[in-house]
């Protein structure tokens, strides 16, 4: 009975006396619960997280030498948009339109009354 190992799975799982397979699951499992969460709390129909397996593989001194890592990349969290305008002289950005006229608003001040299709008076606050 030979000892050899020609089976990548278990290579993987003899890496680390076991520890680079136990780190790479607990990736898998890290990845699995990231996209469902985004879908959940964020309402998305998709999301994508990526498990990376490097392995350096060297023949040093007579022997076989394996250095491996993982790495992850989780969805993101989505961030919302922020509009802007184009400044007037286009050299930076603003909130509010330059294009856009300002309309002379004043400040109304006392109690403010609404008529509803009753013609009964109310008092918007409910007073």
């Amino acid at each position: 009975m030979s000892n050899d190992i020609k089976d990548f799975s278990r290579m993987i799982g003899e890496l680390e006396d076991g520890q680079f397979n136990a780190d790479c699951s607990q990736q898998f499992e890290k990845a699995l619960q990231a996209v469902k969460e985004r879908c959940e709390i964020d309402g998305a129909k998709s999301a994508t997280a990526t498990i990376a397996v490097n392995l350096k593989i060297s023949f040093v001194s007579g022997n076989i030498e394996v250095n491996a890592d993982v790495s992850s990349k989780l969805p993101a969290k989505p961030r919302n948009r922020s509009i802007f305008w184009l400044s007037e002289d286009g050299k930076g950005i603003c909130r509010e339109n330059p294009k856009q006229p300002r309309l002379p608003f004043d400040v109304i001040a006392g109690k403010r009354e609404v008529v509803n299709y009753d013609n009964e008076r109310k008092d918007i606050h409910g007073e």
